[in-house]
């Protein structure tokens, strides 16, 4: 289940902003069902250190574990929009063949991706049956305090 809410530990608000037609509320129950689904997974998985701890959740919200490291900007550092532009030594280019990672040792590049795939395992290995996720990003995933890689986004997950 999901755990206390801590006493001296950030935490993470996501509030979910969206621009749609008032009237049709169809979209509206959609994403309100998306931000469930979020939040009873991230509840299911909340005993493993790949998961974000989740502390509360209402509607289109969540308070779950701050969790600093964005691994997306890590591995990629990009900016901008579409299209985004790289960002290679605090230079902004327009060459998306240049080598965007460099820094990071082929050591760290296997303990990342050792990391991304315990998340996976930690999905599809639940006790209670597998848990499906059909949008598995490399913008999904942190790195928590504690070291761990942990998956943060589960609105279009379903356990089956």
């Amino acid at each position: 289940g999901s755990k206390p809410f801590p006493d001296d530990d950030e935490v993470d608000l996501f509030h979910h902003r969206m621009r749609f037609d008032r009237s049709d509320k169809y979209t509206f129950l959609h994403y309100q069902d998306d931000m469930r689904k979020d939040a009873m997974v991230m509840e299911l998985l909340s005993s493993s250190p790949r998961a974000v701890d989740i502390y509360s959740h209402c509607s289109m919200s969540s308070v779950i574990e701050f969790a600093p490291m964005e691994m997306d900007e890590y591995i990629m550092p990009t900016t901008g929009f579409s299209p985004k532009k790289v960002v290679r030594r605090g230079v902004k280019s327009d060459d998306l063949d240049e080598p965007l990672n460099d820094y990071i040792s082929p050591e760290e590049k296997l303990e990342i991706a050792l990391g991304m795939a315990k998340c996976i395992a930690t999905i599809h290995g639940f006790k209670d049956g597998v848990i499906a996720l059909v949008d598995v990003q490399s913008s999904q995933f942190f790195r928590g305090r504690d070291g761990f890689i942990k998956l943060v986004d589960y609105n279009r997950a379903e356990a089956l």
